[in-house]
Order: C-alpha cells, then structure tokens, then sequence
C-alpha cells in the first residue's frame, strides 16, 4: 500500500512539472512574439486629423490674412462678437465665427497658456492639444462643450437674452501675426451639434494664413469699441436671437 501511494505522488509531482514546464515555454514565445509587433500609441484627433476636406459645393471667403472655405448654402454676415473678423450661418441657424485675438491683448505667450486660461475658465469642457492639432498648420487646441451667455444688467436692459450653445471651437497661434486665430462652432441643440459638426471639420480644415498682409486693423477697432468688455473671447456668438427654447442636454 505505501509502494502505492509513493508512485501516485510521484507521477503527481512529474504531471504538475511537465505543465509548469509547459506554461513558462509558452509564456516565453508569447512575450517574443508580443515584442516584434509594431503596436501604435494610442492619441487624440486633432483638428487637422478629419481627413482631407470635401469642399465640393464650397466657396472662399478671402480676408486681408487668412482664407477660408465655407458651403455655398451658407450666408457670409457680419460678426457680432469680440474680436471677430467674419461669420457664416448655415440655414438651420449654426454659426461659424473666425477671430483674431493680438497677443498684447493677453496676458499669455503662447497657445499652451491660453488654453490653460481656457480651461480655468470652462472646466466642464475638453480640450486636446497634442503635436499633430493644428489651424491651418498653426499650433492649435480644441476645446469642445458647451457656453453659455448671461447679460448683464445693461446688456438685459437693451433687450439681450441669455443662451446655451455647444461648441467646437480650435484656436491656433501665429506667431507671423503675433496673434490668436479661432474658428468657433456653436449650435444651440445636441441634434443640431452632432449633424452639423462633420461639416465644420471641413470648413475648419480649409483655413490658411496668409503671408501678406496683418488682420485688418479697422475690424480690430471697431470690435474693441463697440462690443461688451465683458464678452467672452471665446464664444461664438447666439444662433438662437429668439430664445434658446431647443433641446441642450
């Protein structure tokens, strides 16, 4: 009886060898195998990461620094923001707004501060920022969430209301114009943002800095005089002048 049990342990401790044996040649080989594979890191999209731009149907809108591209659909107007160089409504009422902010007119240095600021600012939204986001091959940031717009006591006297947007804003920084360009997207519902934003991919993708020329110095004026001290740089402006009574979750 004990030759009995001796063998059975015996061949116990052998099969348990034979399998632990086993599982570190096969750990091995999947460790190698593993390390020759050319894994890719994983990282955000940037502004300049949608593809190339279908801008069939587009036209240009040229300014004195800049160019940029928008449907044809679409209605060219006059900003109503700080800071802004240009507008462009789409027919359900979306906004597209391109500004330039001078650097003296900050107390940052480069994009990275500003988006710093920004993100002081609206700590609910997400920003992306990595070597490959860029505005017209400007070193840039996203920032996409949401803005709302409160008037004050004189501003609620002249008449102007309150709103929520969601907005997909990229800013970028050229150091040619010693300055800040963004091109804000704001739309006032979900439904109206989500089928929307692939357009404004597009039409961000199209922006170029000009050589020639700095941004025009009469726009400049006029915005610092006329608008608000208090409006916000980074909005875009309302796209619902009669109420934002549209969905916003």
């Amino acid at each position: 009886m004990m030759m009995i049990k001796s063998n059975h342990y015996f061949l116990t401790l052998v099969s348990l060898s034979l399998l632990l044996f086993v599982g570190f040649l096969f750990q091995n080989f999947y460790d190698e195998t593993i390390a020759q594979l050319d894994i890719p890191e994983a990282k955000s999209i940037g502004a300049s990461e949608t593809g190339t731009a279908n801008t069939t149907g587009f036209v240009a809108f040229e300014d004195i620094g800049y160019t940029i591209k928008y449907p044809e659909n679409w209605e060219s107007v006059a900003p109503n923001v700080q800071y802004g160089l240009a507008a462009f409504h789409s027919p359900d009422g979306s906004i597209v707004t391109v500004k330039f902010i001078p650097k003296d007119d900050t107390d940052v240095d480069s994009i990275e501060e500003l988006m710093e600021q920004f993100q002081d600012l609206d700590k609910q939204n997400i920003f992306t920022r990595n070597s490959t986001t860029t505005l017209g091959g400007l070193p840039a940031f996203i920032e996409e969430g949401v803005y709302t717009f409160r008037p004050n006591v004189f501003e609620s006297i002249a008449g102007q209301q309150g709103y929520t947007n969601r907005i997909y804003d990229v800013w970028g920084y050229s150091e040619d114009k010693d300055g800040f360009y963004g091109v804000l997207f704001g739309a006032a519902s979900k439904s109206q943002f989500d089928e929307t934003l692939p357009i404004i991919k597009q039409i961000i993708d199209t922006f170029s800095v000009q050589n020639a020329g700095p941004v025009s110095e009469e726009v400049q004026d006029d915005t610092d005089t006329e608008q608000p001290d208090d409006t916000f740089i980074g909005s875009a402006g309302n796209n619902n002048e009669e109420g934002n009574e549209d969905e916003n979750d």
